[in-house]
């Protein structure tokens, strides 16, 4: 548990502390990491003193969420970002590639969540009545509507967790 601990601590030094990987397009995948492996296997094994990789699977579409949110600043800041000499992901894609990522990022877990579904309960399809929200934030995203973007992405990831946790927890 206290090699899990610290492989956090040492992911948010590394984003934008020390190494910095949030400056050369690598953080998009720490974020990937942090939130989606690393703090569901420490949290599974904090309560059942146990490492279990399969629970990994239950994260991804939460994860996702978490790393739509840093795209979309991203993609909203990609301008003032290379100007200030950063690299991120978006910079590297481009305005139309990165919204076509963001696009993915919010639409993912959706069909992750069908797979889950089908093998296990369907009340993990709780979430879906979120899906138009993530439809209309990737048109923002391709229309240049950005100034709102990583909020309303939060608040969607909001929404989303709370539907999922419900549904996990009636499954």
């Amino acid at each position: 548990m206290i090699a899990l601990f610290l492989c956090g601590v040492l992911s948010s030094f590394i984003y934008t502390g020390g190494i910095g990987l949030k400056y050369m397009a690598l953080g998009d995948i720490l974020i990937l990491l942090s939130f989606g492996a690393l703090t569901t296997v420490f949290g599974y094994l904090n309560q059942t003193g146990e490492i279990s990789l399969g629970v990994i699977i239950y994260a991804i579409p939460l994860a996702l969420n978490t790393e739509a949110i840093l795209h979309g600043n991203n993609t909203r800041d990609l301008e003032s970002d290379k100007s200030a000499g950063a690299v991120t992901l978006s910079i590297l894609l481009g305005k139309q590639y990165a919204c076509a990522m963001y696009c993915l990022l919010l639409i993912g877990p959706y069909a992750v969540l069908c797979v889950l579904a089908l093998n296990s309960s369907w009340t993990l399809l709780f979430p879906l009545v979120t899906a138009p929200l993530a439809v209309q934030l990737s048109f923002q995203c391709f229309h240049g509507d950005m100034t709102m973007i990583p909020q309303k992405t939060a608040q969607l990831n909001l929404m989303f967790g709370v539907l999922y946790l419900t549904g996990l927890i009636i499954s």
